[in-house]
């Protein structure tokens, strides 16, 4: 291709920018000469090979791209040719398209070309001289609204993502580092001293990898099951596995993984630590509060309340649900006293009829026992010591009421059975005892005809609540605990009775009562002095005589 002359005119300067337009725009007058001889067809010329001055804005010093404005949009490029073809003037404006990126502030001009015969008549033969002569180059850059805006919100969500992705970094690396130095410091406690730093076994490689699988999951270790503070009881058995041992704590709901509280054992090296035992466990308890609490047998106490008006099975099973003894073991040394040391240094166990069990003598307050108590010994000391000490010297004497000791609470685990309002107890001990000195004639001797001894009578706790309908139900109960059947007194106690049942019965109204009926009003009694009126009271509450 022949060489090109070209020069640029003092109007293709760039002019300055209207403060009122954003968008840069060009308007440049290009003389260009080129000679050259087009072949019969028509050679095409493109313009991207014209060589144009440093002044006009490109990238690469050829028309192949124009650099614009990030906040432009649309751009259009309008060239005007003058072609001269042996002294002949032609003139064509052909159309060169753009496409524009916001994310380069290129602007790429594809298929502008100009055909050597663009504007020309007919070619005359020979081969003319073509001088073309661009006088006239507009590249106009249109803005959109809010330009400004546009452009600056662009550029802030790309500095957005660069400060993202360089503080996710920044933390990823400090996250992995420390993650690696302290796997380092685990994989140099591995390695065996006198077989060099690399001298690791398959077990220590193992044991390198969990202790990698465990730090990537330590957050974890720290999550509790749930927010339940409440103290729930968790027993293992001798020789238990410790994979079953976290089956059974998630099946709980102490854990939330099985699989994690494993994992956390074997790297901590506590599996074969483990005691069978009983264990208070909450679910608010993290993975290694609970691992650690599983490390030793609980020795410490925990606290049990004895209600008012048990009986010694529910007394067992009471202790039992809190780990503190088997209630069998409890129940046979509460049912044979005298088989137990302890019972001659309480005084007031010296009158206990033979046979008789502890039945009454076991106070009812709130206790702190050992867990896995050594034997029933140290349970059945702090409930008489603290009989002892509640009663006083003068506790076991029958006041008004003329009985002894035993007789006393006897009575008084009655009146703690069948009393519910404080103040009915001492009218219902004065109706069981007005009956027992046989000053109720219509009662034809001197029966209690007490329910709860029916009750006691019938069994265990399993039945405890069990109450017969009619009289012929309450004689089908043969015991010497029945009241209906034998007169007098039963055997024994027939539950732990209170300090104002005992008063109660120590100290009695003073009533010629013979009779008291439920009338189911928040547990209070209606009384009577005579059968007549006792069945007048049936009457009125609903009752069939």
């Amino acid at each position: 291709m022949p060489e090109a002359a070209t020069s640029i005119s003092p109007a293709g300067r760039r002019k300055a920018r209207p403060a009122a337009v954003r968008c840069q725009r060009y308007e440049l007058s290009i003389n260009v000469q080129v000679l050259r001889r087009p072949d019969e067809r028509g050679s095409a010329l493109p313009i991207a090979h014209e060589t144009l001055p440093d002044t006009w804005p490109h990238t690469a010093g050829r028309f192949s791209s124009v650099r614009t404005e990030p906040m432009c949009r649309r751009a259009t490029l309008t060239l005007e040719y003058q072609t001269f073809v042996n002294g002949t003037k032609h003139t064509s404006k052909p159309h060169c398209p753009a496409r524009w990126s916001w994310v380069s502030p290129v602007l790429q001009l594809a298929g502008c070309r100009m055909n050597a015969k663009q504007g020309l008549a007919s070619p005359r033969s020979g081969s003319p001289t073509v001088q073309r002569k661009i006088i006239s180059h507009r590249f106009h850059e249109e803005a959109q609204k809010e330009p400004l805006l546009l452009n600056l919100t662009r550029a802030s969500f790309l500095i957005l993502v660069l400060l993202v992705l360089w503080g996710a970094g920044t933390v990823l690396r400090a996250h992995l580092t420390e993650q690696f130095l302290a796997v380092e410091r685990q994989s140099d406690a591995l390695i065996d001293p006198d077989e060099g730093e690399d001298a690791l076994t398959p077990e220590n490689i193992e044991a390198y990898v969990l202790a990698l699988i465990l730090r990537y999951r330590e957050g974890q270790l720290a999550i509790p099951a749930s927010n339940d503070l409440r103290p729930r009881p968790f027993a293992i058995n001798p020789g238990e596995p410790a994979r079953y041992i976290a089956a059974r704590l998630a099946a709980a709901g102490f854990i939330r993984d099985a699989d994690l509280f494993n994992l956390y054992l074997r790297v901590e090296g506590l599996e074969r630590n483990i005691e069978a035992g009983h264990f208070m466990l909450a679910e608010s308890m993290t993975i290694p509060e609970i691992a650690n609490e599983l490390q030793q047998a609980r020795f410490e106490e925990v606290p049990v309340t004895i209600p008012e008006g048990f009986r010694a099975e529910e007394i067992a099973e009471r202790l039992a649900e809190n780990f503190v003894i088997d209630s069998e073991r409890f129940l046979t040394a509460v049912r044979q006293p005298h088989s137990l040391d302890l019972v001659a240094d309480y005084e007031f166990l010296n009158n206990l009829p033979a046979g008789a069990s502890l039945e009454g003598y076991l106070f009812p307050d709130t206790y702190r026992f050992p867990v896995n108590a050594s034997g029933p010994e140290i349970i059945l000391a702090s409930m008489l010591e603290n009989f002892g000490n509640r009663l006083g010297a003068d506790g076991l004497s029958g006041g008004t009421s003329g009985m002894s000791g035993h007789e006393l609470i006897t009575l008084a685990s009655v009146v703690e059975r069948e009393a519910v309002q404080d103040d009915e107890r001492p009218l219902i001990a004065s109706v069981y005892l007005n009956r027992l000195n046989n000053s109720c004639p219509d009662v034809g001797g001197r029966y209690l005809q007490a329910d709860p001894t029916v009750q006691y009578a019938k069994g265990t706790t399993g039945n405890w609540w069990w109450k017969p309908q009619t009289i012929e139900e309450y004689a089908q109960v043969e015991s010497l605990y029945n009241t209906y059947l034998h007169p007098g007194l039963p055997p024994g106690p027939i539950s732990s009775p209170g300090l104002r049942a005992i008063e109660a019965t120590r100290n009695p109204s003073q009533t010629t009562y013979c009779f008291f009926l439920a009338t189911g009003e928040e547990g209070r009694h209606v009384f009577a002095k005579t059968l007549s009126e006792h069945l007048q009271n049936l009457s009125i509450y609903g009752y069939e005589p």
